[in-house]
């Protein structure tokens, strides 16, 4: 009866509720293949990866964005996003999921983006899609060592700052 009453005790023990633990999602850096990038993943698993190719004309990074929250369609076609961080908007172009820099325009979109990214203070950031009515939170933990290598590696051409 004690080795039932051991078993049904371990049992017990084992089977408890499971504990929740929060998740952190931090930003990530990466070197290799001539390439640097910095990407953050959210909890509904889009993602945002930061890239700098050695040879680049430009010393613009690419900014790449995945959204679990929009369709197929819309993460593959022309998207206006409007990321808001420490309150001021920073908007990029982007065509099929990608803002590659260019223009003028998008070099400036794409570097004031990332220097404010590297600046933020607020422990998240959003990403808006105005023209779809969603929006979504990325996190900035770590995002001053992995953005801020992109920083420091790559984007070394004058940025206009935004009003």
């Amino acid at each position: 009866m004690k080795v039932i009453g051991g078993l049904l005790f371990l049992f017990g023990a084992f089977s408890t509720t499971d504990v929740a633990f929060a998740v952190e999602y931090r930003w990530i850096f990466a070197m290799g293949a001539g390439s640097e990038s910095a990407q953050i993943e959210n909890s509904a698993g889009s993602q945002i990866i930061i890239s700098c190719l050695s040879g680049n004309q430009f010393n613009i990074p690419t900014i790449d964005l995945e959204s679990k929250k929009l369709s197929k369609s819309a993460n593959q076609s022309d998207l206006y996003v409007q990321f808001v961080i420490d309150g001021k908007n920073f908007p990029v172009s982007f065509k099929q999921g990608r803002a590659e820099p260019g223009s003028r325009n998008r070099d400036n979109e794409n570097a004031n983006f990332i220097t404010a990214l590297n600046d933020a203070k607020s422990k998240s950031f959003t990403a808006e899609y105005p023209d779809l009515q969603k929006r979504e939170k990325f996190s900035t933990l770590n995002v001053r060592d992995a953005v801020g290598a992109i920083v420091e590696g790559c984007l070394n051409a004058p940025i206009e700052n935004q009003k």
